[in-house]
């Protein structure tokens, strides 16, 4: 387990769903000495409305977890993150052998929760790799809840709508033209095409803009559609920024 964890958004069949995953454990997680991935299942008492956990609960559940990393400690497994998601919490890690579930689940019927536990051979880390490490997109998601985590910080009001600038770049000319077609055509403006680099390596930027709030699926609906159409155009997105808008007095 490291101490570089993230924390990203996600649609599970047209739910909503929070990650939180060991991100800094990616370099290593190949070669580590566990060979069983561990799922558990746990249905939530008093899930919210859209699925998601209460903070009530997620002091019991965050105490149930942490009651588990002590089973595992030393040699026995780890655990590599949790989902949430339509009332449902899973816990997710890798374990030495199928005979730790016993502990794990005595811990758990202790709690009182309705429970599966699965243990299961996972040579490959399909547990980490497939349902918890984020692919291109919810790793654009998780970098657009950093910079509004930011913005908060800094006293940002996230209803308040404002200018948001994107950068794109492109190899070719022709696709960064491409592209501010399209953005002329979905609602975006744009400064016109920028090239920059030596002859060998040169990139055209078109640098776009609109307005929206800072709620987190307002941002991700551009941020996400500039990704999907600059990739279709094989080009790269490269993020976007906007100044903090704070509440005015009277």
């Amino acid at each position: 387990m490291s101490d570089k964890w993230a924390l990203y958004a996600a649609d599970m069949g047209g739910h909503q769903a929070f990650i939180l995953f060991d991100d800094g454990i990616s370099e290593e997680i190949d070669v580590l000495p566990y060979q069983f991935a561990m799922k558990l299942r746990l249905k939530l008492q008093s899930a919210t409305d859209i699925g998601l956990i209460t903070d009530e609960e997620a002091e019991r559940l965050n105490a149930l977890e942490d009651r588990i990393v002590e089973i595992l400690k030393g040699t026995h497994g780890i655990i590599l993150g949790r989902v949430t998601s339509n009332g449902i919490r899973w816990l997710l890690g890798m374990v030495v052998s199928e005979e730790v579930g016993c502990s794990i689940t005595e811990a758990v019927s202790a709690t009182g929760y309705e429970a599966d536990l699965y243990i299961e051979p996972d040579p490959m880390r399909n547990v980490y790799w497939d349902d918890l490490y984020p692919d291109e997109e919810s790793r654009r998601v998780l970098n657009d809840m950093l910079v509004l985590e930011a913005l908060s910080r800094r006293g940002d009001n996230k209803d308040i709508a404002r200018n948001v600038d994107h950068w794109t770049y492109f190899k070719k000319k022709k696709n960064a033209e491409s592209f501010c077609s399209w953005l002329h055509e979905n609602g975006y403006k744009h400064h016109g095409l920028k090239s920059g680099g030596s002859v060998l390596s040169r990139r055209w930027l078109v640098q776009s803009y609109h307005e929206c709030t800072m709620q987190l699926g307002d941002i991700t609906h551009h941020t996400l559609t500039h990704l999907r159409r600059a990739k279709s155009l094989f080009g790269e997105y490269d993020g976007w920024e906007t100044k903090v808008e704070k509440r005015r007095e009277g």
